[in-house]
């Protein structure tokens, strides 16, 4: 028994000896180095081993592709998570804004009717000392 080892070069094609092309090497060099399914399927035309070869590559590409999908589309919905957690954190912190703000305003809105009512006792005050003069002046 033979056990070959060889190693298919896919750019020295023209450099395939009579029996590489007795044993079809070259067209199943010509075929991994095809660049459309078009040219796949031309080149394993006639031959059920490159056809089923075709398929086979057509049918772990595709499932290439349906695992790239499933994977894109899990980073999509990471990416959605991601965002959904950064809006989250984002709108806590504008409503921890947004109540401080509101407690600073009943704040200020509390100093102000402490102002008005300390007004009124200065007006009350006042109007005590002008007729504590006017007392004043009529007992004199």
């Amino acid at each position: 028994m033979t056990i070959w080892n060889c190693v298919l070069d896919l750019t020295q094609i023209r450099l395939a000896t009579k029996e590489d092309k007795a044993y079809q090497i070259d067209y199943w060099a010509a075929l991994f180095k095809a660049k459309t399914w078009e040219e796949m399927k031309m080149l394993a035309k006639g031959n059920e081993y490159l056809e089923e070869a075709t398929k086979t590559v057509f049918r772990m590409s595709a499932e290439d592709l349906v695992i790239k999908r499933c994977r894109d589309r899990e980073d999509y919905y990471a990416d959605i998570r991601s965002y959904q957690k950064e809006i989250a954190k984002v709108t806590a912190e504008r409503d921890a804004v947004h109540l401080a703000m509101v407690e600073k305003e009943a704040t200020i809105v509390e100093q102000g009717l402490l102002i008005e009512e300390q007004k009124a006792e200065i007006d009350k005050m006042k109007k005590e000392i002008e007729r504590l003069k006017e007392q004043k002046q009529e007992n004199m």
